[in-house]
């Protein structure tokens, strides 16, 4: 057995609070790793065994000055050829080209000073790296030195999706992809788009690939209930960001005129100005809509208990496996999304709809009316179906609890 684990993450995603809970439980002694976030620290603080080790962007910066020597290294260079052969030599190529070797420094460094491992002990140790990007370069890195160390990284959909990175087969890919114990996918569909457009191409290994669904954990008890009324209430919960395509929620909804519709959308980012500025044009009397930004995530929950929501709507144009739609399923929403990523695991037509990856504003419309025009029952049935299915196959007490008592294991 493996007592020890380092968590590292390049940011403070929601997901990581719950992968503290389930390795706080498994594992003797963790050390999470990440920029410092309040939410996750009040976690942390729940846990006598769990360390918080957090960086800011001075620290990186640190790094990445102290890191800038390691250019002229032979991986280094080999990385820069490939980056000029591809032709996507570029300053964003090379910014996170040196992202990635800063990243490798800092973890150095804490391996050195706050935490220090030694050869011999490295086999009772786990490296988990959150992003299969810059954290789990460095971790697997750490290999040369620590040869007894287990380490594995999550991938998601923004590592390998070429439409979200251009630098996919690039990034140092084929020196650490065969230095990880386990490359563990959170979707099946990314999966395999990984090895049809980088495994493939560049002759990695299948060996240490596995599929895990992530989950999520539903924080509080009962359902959503669907509204009493006439009003067809529908909810999107992103980042405010052009690949969620939140802009064409709106244009399709202001389309509807036939029908009451509230719209409330939860997230806030670069795109809420542009959000803004559509529905003060809207033209539709009978659309109501409601823009809360960024609300903590238990209050999400709260917001599904509290209040009818008929529709959970997704339209982005890249995914892993949402944990919104998750959460949404967990308190029995029916789903319209788009066909991309792993869209398709988790929306089935007992509960939802699918969608073309890109979708007409007809289409998108034609979607939330064939559930709109259901019977009651079939409705009801429809969120029984949802929340049985996340209990059955996303419930993350269950799920990760596995996972991570696999992970300990030698």
């Amino acid at each position: 057995m493996r007592n020890n684990i380092i968590i590292f993450s390049h940011n403070t995603h929601s997901f990581l609070k719950n992968e503290i809970i389930y390795a706080a439980n498994t594992f003797k002694k963790v050390i999470f790793i990440s920029p410092y976030d309040a939410e996750l620290k009040e976690t942390i603080n729940g846990f006598s065994n769990v360390e918080y080790l957090s960086f800011n962007s001075i620290t990186l910066r640190n790094s990445l000055l102290k890191s800038i020597k390691k250019v002229t290294n032979k991986y280094v260079l080999i990385e820069l050829f490939e980056g000029i052969r591809s032709g996507l030599f570029t300053k964003s190529y090379l910014k996170r080209v040196l992202s990635f070797l800063a990243f490798q420094k800092m973890f150095d460094d804490f391996l050195g000073k706050s935490i220090k491992i030694s050869k011999e002990d490295s086999k009772n140790w786990v490296f988990y790296s959150a992003w299969y990007y810059g954290t789990a370069f460095a971790m697997a890195l750490s290999k040369k030195k620590l040869p007894g160390i287990k380490v594995i990284s999550l991938a998601h959909s923004f590592e390998i999706d070429g439409e979200k990175n251009l630098y996919t087969n690039l990034l140092f890919r084929k020196l650490y992809h065969p230095l990880l114990d386990q490359v563990s996918f959170i979707s099946r569909n990314v999966c395999e788009m990984y090895k049809a457009d980088v495994v493939n191409p560049l002759k990695l290994t299948l060996e240490n690939i596995n599929i895990n669904y992530l989950g999520t954990k539903k924080l509080l008890k009962g359902k959503s209930v669907a509204s009493a009324d006439n009003k067809l209430r529908i909810v999107s919960c992103s980042h405010l960001v052009p690949i969620k395509r939140i802009d064409m929620i709106f244009r399709a909804l202001d389309s509807m005129t036939g029908i009451e519709i509230a719209w409330t959308h939860i997230g806030d980012g670069t795109e809420m100005e542009k959000v803004k500025k559509l529905v003060n044009s809207k033209k539709n009397s009978k659309l109501q809509v409601n823009l809360l930004g960024s609300i903590e995530n238990k209050k999400i929950h709260e917001f599904y208990i509290n209040n009818p929501v008929d529709i959970f709507i997704n339209t982005s144009a890249s995914e892993g496996i949402p944990v919104t739609i998750m959460e949404a399923l967990a308190y029995g929403i029916p789903v319209v999304a788009t066909d991309v990523g792993g869209n398709s695991e988790i929306v089935k037509s007992d509960f939802g709809k699918i969608i073309s990856k890109n979708p007409s504003l007809s289409e998108i419309e034609q979607a939330i009316i064939s559930i709109n025009n259901l019977s009651i029952e079939k409705k009801d049935n429809m969120r029984l179906s949802a929340s049985e299915f996340y209990q059955s196959n996303f419930n993350s007490d269950k799920i990760r609890k596995d996972f991570f008592e696999i992970l300990s294991a030698d």
